[in-house]
């Protein structure tokens, strides 16, 4: 029983970094990298604990609830809870997270091995119909998705991702210069939101809970242990990837600085360009395997817990027909390109992150905050400063401007911190029911 809850753990581990390793994932690294020059540490450290660090925290939490959702959300209400758990699963699924996997897929994997315009929309049509192909037959069984990422998918994927980072920190093509970013942190910090890997680890966990429980095991104390070595394997793997990938954005990535900032390659490019540098044309080859195994392994995990998602929401469709709905969805918006879903899906995080990372986090601490006006006082602050926010920078209603210059933390993209700590408080000693444990 010890050697297999071994197994175990790096089966659930290696499936759980694969499905927060995605597009995102493997695009942001870089960018932060050139931006920061020599202090591209400081944007990864950032990008770190706002990616990879809160996805942890996400699972934990779920262990904490004993991987119900309702629990996790419904603090706040019955009503509240379905909005913010509907918004999140549509931003990871069929909106923004799947699609944008495929699209990077196409144009960072198969534009470049196969010489195509990454511009031609036939060619594209034709991969999402078979990428989005290959992922309903990896999630039309969900009892199978675990194992097949854990077991077979992962470790080619860790391995090629090895290989190009040490081959990078050993030979680098270039040296890093001067930060042009004005706040690396910030920078890290927003692009640590746009993988969304804090939303996605949430409904990952209920994936990884649930292919834990079917192995039969006796206590439920083994089940809790085995996913939180499993999320500690995951963040440690992450912790290696970002900081080899923004290490080579610094140095190789450098080369491109003036094309980068002038628009004329985006973070797709940029990926392109660094793996051809460090590894010549066999480099496209590799760089091809790594998308495509990095975005397929995340497009399955997504597609599975969506499916699962809208099955208990919607009884009267099974987990099959949903998964082939967001299937089709997701293969009509990949036609979209990048930069596009890229843009779509800045406004939307920056409105619904920040109240989930406060469910996620508070979770933790709910032996200690008990009282549902904790909750409710605490995430309506935090979606009123978050909706101001989101209408300055993305609306331009310079009216609401002192947003940024009245609140604390700003300059690192937390100004909702302060207030919804307030707020939460205020909510803490009033009097009111209590959320059961």
């Amino acid at each position: 029983m010890k050697q297999l809850n071994i197994g175990i753990y790096f089966i659930v581990g290696l499936a759980l970094f694969s499905m927060l390793f995605g597009s995102g994932n493997l695009i942001f690294p870089p960018e932060i990298g050139i931006t920061g020059g020599t202090e591209w540490y400081k944007g990864y450290i950032a990008y770190f604990l706002a990616d990879a660090g809160l996805g942890i925290c996400s699972v934990f939490a779920m262990l904490k609830v004993d991987g119900d959702l309702n629990r996790l959300t419904g603090a706040i209400g019955p009503r509240g809870a379905m909005i913010i758990n509907t918004v999140c699963i549509i931003c990871i699924g069929p909106l923004l997270a799947i699609p944008r996997n495929a699209a990077v897929t196409f144009e960072m994997g198969i534009s470049p091995l196969f010489g195509i315009d990454p511009g031609s929309r036939i060619l594209r049509l034709v991969f999402s119909v078979i990428f989005f192909g290959i992922v309903l037959l990896l999630t039309i069984r969900p009892s199978r998705v675990v194992d097949i990422l854990g077991k077979y998918l992962t470790p080619i994927l860790v391995a090629a991702i090895a290989i190009l980072i040490i081959l990078g920190i050993a030979v680098p093509a270039a040296q890093a210069g001067a930060p042009v970013s004005e706040n690396p942190i910030k920078d890290g910090i927003f692009n640590g939101y746009q993988t969304l890997d804090l939303m996605a680890g949430i409904y990952f966990s209920i994936i990884i809970i649930q292919s834990i429980r079917s192995r039969g095991l006796q206590k439920k104390r083994e089940e809790r242990k085995i996913a939180a070595g499993a999320a500690l394997i995951a963040g440690a793997l992450l912790c290696f990837v970002y900081g080899g990938m923004a290490y080579l954005g610094a140095t190789t990535g450098s080369q491109w600085l003036q094309e980068f900032t002038d628009g004329q390659i985006n973070q797709a490019g940029l990926v392109v360009n660094i793996t051809g540098a460090l590894m010549g044309n066999l480099g496209v080859v590799f760089l091809s395997v790594i998308v495509a195994l990095a975005c397929l392994t995340t497009a399955v995990g997504l597609t599975s817990a969506a499916g699962e998602y809208f099955s208990r929401i919607i009884p009267s469709r099974s987990y099959e027909f949903m998964v082939v709905l967001i299937c089709i969805v997701s293969a009509i918006l990949c036609n979209f390109g990048l930069s596009a879903i890229i843009s779509i899906a800045a406004p939307i995080l920056m409105l619904f992150y920040p109240p989930v990372m406060f469910l996620t986090l508070t979770c933790l601490g709910r032996k200690v905050f008990r009282k549902k006006k904790f909750y409710q006082f605490g995430v309506g602050i935090c979606f009123l400063i978050s909706l101001l926010t989101v209408l300055t920078d993305t609306f331009g209603i310079t009216s609401l401007a002192w947003i940024h210059t009245a609140l604390p933390l700003d300059a690192f993209g937390f100004n909702w911190v302060i207030p919804t700590a307030i707020a939460a408080a205020v909510g803490h000693f009033l009097p009111g029911t209590e959320i059961e444990l």
